[in-house]
């Protein structure tokens, strides 16, 4: 069993986004996130081991993974959700520089919704293909570098759209978390011919 966490919705905004997932390897299958009491009942010891990161009673969507299938097409799935993300976060990005705060926090939303989506195909196909984010470099950097930063821009957005600062948050997606979604196509497009090739 490998536990990576588990969602955290916790801060009740839109930004709060999926910061851990939970991944069960049951045989060719792998079961991700369960309803809390589920979690408790099933695999006691995960609250304390997760300490204050644990989830608050809430229920959390479950999905049964086929190993065989992410292996296969997981890196072109998380290429072509950050792919998509991209494209909206320029152009949330330049209604933000134009003041228009409507209609860029719902480019914003749809980004959310996007780098969950990445976020979670990169997190299995990460755990299927047994990938090594410290051993994989992209621009002389460890991708475990390039992951850690999504999350830390992610954290500064977040306290960008809390204090109103739209020219800050304007900025952090155009000069950050543009650069650092270039950083994963790049490695991810380095990846699928290697991974084709071990196939």
């Amino acid at each position: 069993m490998h536990i990576i966490g588990v969602r955290d919705f916790s801060r009740g905004t839109a930004l709060a986004l999926l910061f851990f997932t939970t991944i069960v390897p049951e045989g060719g299958r792998m079961i991700r996130t369960l309803l809390q009491d589920d979690v408790q009942e099933l695999l006691p010891g995960l609250e304390g081991e997760m300490g204050e990161g644990f989830p608050s009673k809430r229920q959390l969507p479950i999905l049964s993974v086929n190993e065989e299938v992410w292996a296969a097409n997981g890196l072109d799935i998380a290429l072509s959700c950050i792919e998509r993300v991209q494209k909206s976060l320029i152009r949330a990005a330049e209604y933000f520089r134009e003041v228009d705060s409507t209609e860029g926090n719902r480019y914003l939303l749809h980004c959310i919704e996007g780098m969950e989506r990445f976020f979670e195909a990169i997190t299995i196909t990460r755990e299927v293909l047994k990938l090594d984010f410290d051993g994989i470099s992209i621009d002389g950097f460890p991708l475990s570098r390039v992951e850690r930063e999504f999350s830390e821009i992610l954290n500064a957005i977040l306290h960008c759209q809390e204090t109103r600062d739209i020219s800050g948050l304007a900025d952090k997606i155009e000069y950050e978390l543009l650069t650092n979604i270039c950083s994963w196509i790049k490695a991810l497009r380095n990846l699928r011919p290697s991974q084709r090739g071990d196939a």
